[in-house]
């Protein structure tokens, strides 16, 4: 009700950082709040992040904060903020990425700069969307060695889709291998799930795969 308040979001939107430290702020609340007998309120507090680019400047407003405020409780709230980011025992980043080469490389940049920037704990990573190989090695073989152009009409349209998913298998290799030799991090590979429902068979689906791959 406060945040989706017009004059408040108003207000968030003017002053730069503003916006992003009232959610950094409200994570480490919750991640901070206890119980009457001082128990933690929360076992985990996860906060879903905005795309690369604005979460990392989102990442950057308590660092400016401990730069640029002066003493007082703005300042105060920020550094025990940060020690909380930065604590790897309290603390982590979950990369999410797809299994393709733009992504991979966009994930790549975003842990160098969490790690050596920003010197925040990154605790795994997540690759949304893969598909299971459909071929077998010479099955592979024999779809790549005949062009589609070339078969008969009847058969085109199975030899063009062939070839595209060919073509998705090794894009996703590649993007995984890339992304192995790079990051040495636990990592969690989620299928991708074709359907206009998501309900519990599904969820439990991805539960399956919590299991790290290294």
């Amino acid at each position: 009700a406060v945040f989706e308040n017009r004059l408040v979001t108003a207000f968030l939107r003017g002053v730069p950082g503003l916006e992003a430290w009232s959610l950094l702020g409200k994570a480490y609340f919750h991640a901070m709040e206890t119980n009457p007998d001082g128990s933690p309120t929360y076992d985990m507090v996860i906060l879903d992040s905005p795309a690369t680019g604005h979460g990392l400047e989102m990442m950057r407003v308590p660092r400016v904060l401990l730069d640029v405020a002066p003493p007082g409780l703005l300042r105060r709230e920020a550094e025990q903020a940060w020690a909380l980011f930065t604590n790897r025992e309290q603390a982590g980043t979950l990369m999410v990425t797809l299994p393709e080469d733009m992504p991979a490389n966009e994930t790549l940049e975003l842990h160098e700069a969490l790690t050596e920037e920003l010197g925040l704990p990154v605790s795994g990573l997540v690759v949304n969307g893969i598909v299971p190989a459909l071929f077998t090695p010479q099955e592979h073989h024999w779809v790549e060695s005949r062009p589609a152009k070339e078969a008969p009409e009847a058969l085109r349209p199975l030899l063009q889709a062939a070839h595209r998913r060919l073509n998705r298998e090794q894009v996703q290799h590649d993007a995984l291998e890339h992304l192995a030799a790079h990051l040495d991090l636990p990592r969690f590979q989620f299928p991708l799930l074709l359907g206009s429902e998501f309900k519990r068979a599904q969820i439990e689906t991805l539960a399956s795969h919590l299991d790290p791959e290294n």
